[in-house]
């Protein structure tokens, strides 16, 4: 090492081969990690491991941090030094992960050729090819797919790479995996599907290629949700379209008993709510506590989607299982606008819950004196004298 400059200045600063830096890194770390391959070399022919760990509990060795550079120098002297490529650090990862996720497809490619391991998980379960998708790196992708990396692997919270490209809306790789075979019906640890990631972020071109693969609209998440639920609740118009072209079912309920009209009331998507009135979808359907959209609406204070509902002459009077109507809500959570918007459809002021209280009793019992003043304006003679 005393024969090569760097060699001789990394090993004077620190004071000896084995001797760690403040980031618990030896001499031959340091240069792997910067890419210095003649210091590879050189550290190398003066004896130094390359199976070393670095300190602090990294467990990283010189060939990790090779790996993630991507120079092909300090990682060949390695690996023809006997680095052992499966070696992972405290996070579980190895050097294939490394050059993986960092998109260095030449590091790759040297390692696969030294036998690494392709389907090594990280402690979170993540294989080599999921470090790439993740991270975007299309060429690193194709590399591991055409050395045969499982596509159907999934991580410990069930993810297979399929979600990872969805969630991504990298379309180009949704295609690729699907003509892998990738099982566009695999659910990830809480049910969700490759179509329910896309439809939730609204990206349409991933959600085209999944249908044309034949991705079930009607799949349910642990939640019992289907994309279109997912894709009404984020407003996204263009992907509750396409998967209402494909007849997906409306009505299909919620482990709450949620419609994807439900969904979109609450939500606050009047668009989505407009469509899927136009589409059929049937407006009085209660959730499992009996709660309409309209009530929904209500309870959130979205005026613009009570206004949406009202239009399609959904029905004012309809009760959840409590007795309560959409008023009821909109004193019950202060909603004032929505309020002022069903008394002037003609709702009911008078009208009682199970308990016996009107809208304005459940607006003064919470303070909410704006909507107990618009509920006063609309009273009857009789409501008039109770409350005076």
């Amino acid at each position: 090492a005393a024969g090569h400059p760097r060699a001789a200045l990394l090993l004077s600063r620190q004071g000896g081969p084995s001797t760690f830096d403040d980031a618990g890194r030896l001499p031959l770390h340091r240069a792997a990690g910067c890419g210095h391959g003649e210091a590879v070399e050189a550290l190398l022919r003066a004896g130094e491991s390359p199976n070393a760990p670095a300190g602090r509990g990294s467990g990283a060795t010189a060939l990790h941090l090779a790996a993630g550079r991507g120079e092909a120098r300090p990682l060949g002297a390695l690996l023809q030094a006997s680095a052992h490529p499966d070696v992972r650090e405290r996070h579980g990862e190895t050097a294939l992960h490394a050059a993986a996720a960092a998109g260095h497809v030449e590091a790759v490619e040297l390692l696969l050729d030294s036998k690494a391991s392709l389907e090594i998980a990280t402690n979170d379960g993540r294989t080599a090819l999921h470090k790439a998708m993740a991270s975007g790196e299309a060429g690193t992708v194709e590399c591991l797919l055409r050395r045969r990396a499982n596509v159907e692997a999934r991580t410990r919270k069930g993810a297979t790479v399929l979600h990872l490209a969805a969630t991504n809306g990298c379309v180009g790789m949704v295609s690729r995996l699907v003509a892998e075979r990738a099982d566009t019906e695999a659910g990830a640890g809480n049910g969700c599907t490759a179509l329910h990631l896309a439809a939730s972020r609204g990206f349409c071109n991933v959600v085209e290629s999944l249908l044309a693969a034949g991705a079930s609209t009607d799949a349910v998440t642990s939640q019992r949700s289907t994309p279109l639920h997912l894709a009404v609740s984020k407003g996204c118009t263009e992907v509750t379209c396409l998967l209402l072209e494909r007849s997906c079912d409306l009505e299909k309920r919620t482990g709450a008993g949620e419609t994807a009209l439900h969904v979109a009331a609450r939500s606050g998507h009047r668009a989505a709510v407009e469509h899927l009135l136009q589409c059929g979808a049937i407006w009085d359907v209660g959730m499992n506590d009996g709660r309409t959209a309209l009530h929904l609406a209500a309870q959130s204070g979205h005026l613009e989607v009570s206004q949406a509902l009202l239009g399609f002459r959904v029905g004012l009077e309809a009760r959840d299982h409590r007795g309560l109507t959409a008023l009821h809500y909109a004193a019950h959570f202060g909603a004032v606008v929505v309020a002022q918007l069903l008394l002037a459809s003609s709702a009911r002021p008078e009208a009682r819950t199970d308990k016996g209280s009107t809208a304005l009793d459940i607006a003064e019992r919470r303070g909410y004196w704006q909507v107990a003043g618009s509920l006063l304006d609309r009273s009857t003679p009789d409501l008039l004298d109770f409350h005076c």
